[in-house]
């Protein structure tokens, strides 16, 4: 009985990979797997052979040599962005429902209700944010996007803080009369408002969420021999950051309120 020979896939064609990934692609595939596959990516008229999960740059190109770029430097950046996002996400979570009880005039149950909304779809949407990231926009893009989104909602409730137009009438308006409910409340515009760019400020959230831990990563030259190292020492100050974040948002920022 004839054996039919068995090639690797370096060996395979270049037309046959061509067509593996041209049907890759119309799937939403747009990344190499972990694999020993290798897929072939026409850039200027070139073939460049992609194994596991090759980093590529603003454009879209394969990074060859990862020791010119990326590193440490970048990797600081993360570390102080993810800081000021955990900040920013606890220090919103924990006086939102102080902020809406006593400055927009609504009861408890409600404020507490919009908080945990809040908190809903910021979790539940980053898996839209991980499927935009994986299959269309890759991981630098959908962060940059999701933080724009992100910064318009911040901006949006520091004009409701600050703007007397956005919250309902304070004078006359003690503490006692606040607790009974007899404050003028908010008009519907004005929850409107408050809701509209409380839940951008979520959906921000939820893009960035999924994917700041594995850009990081790719920050560090797999070749390398101090890879393994420098991953878990990324890791470690990465969720430091994290930390010293909530602490930030849970002790400082309250206080200062």
């Amino acid at each position: 009985m004839e054996s039919k020979e068995i090639r690797s896939p370096e060996e395979s064609t270049p037309e046959r990979s061509v067509l593996d990934y041209i049907q890759r692609k119309k799937l939403g595939i747009h990344f190499a797997e972990s694999d020993e596959r290798r897929f072939p990516k026409a850039i200027g008229g070139e073939y460049y052979m992609a194994g596991g999960t090759t980093p590529v740059n603003i454009r879209g190109r394969p990074i060859e040599d990862l020791s010119k770029t990326g590193g440490w430097v970048a990797a600081f950046f993360i570390f102080g962005n993810e800081m000021a996002e955990r900040m920013a996400y606890f220090g919103l979570s924990v006086n939102m429902v102080t902020f809406m009880f006593y400055m927009m005039h609504r009861p408890f149950a409600s404020s507490a209700n919009a908080v945990n909304n809040f908190l809903g779809i910021s979790q539940a949407s980053s898996v839209l944010g991980g499927f935009l990231a994986d299959a269309y926009l890759g991981r630098y893009w959908t962060i940059a996007i999701f933080t724009t989104i992100y910064l318009l909602g911040l901006t949006g409730l520091t004009l409701c803080a600050t703007m007397r137009v956005f919250i309902p009438n304070q004078s006359d308006c003690d503490q006692l009369s606040i607790l009974v409910g007899a404050c003028e409340p908010a008009k519907p515009w004005q929850m409107l408002y408050l809701y509209v760019v409380l839940y951008i400020t979520a959906f921000g959230a939820a893009g960035i969420r999924p994917c700041v831990s594995s850009f990081g990563a790719d920050q560090f030259d797999e070749k390398s021999r101090d890879y393994k190292a420098h991953l878990d020492r990324f890791f470690n100050f990465f969720y430091l950051s994290v930390t010293i974040g909530a602490i930030a948002a849970f002790t400082m920022l309250c206080t200062f309120r």
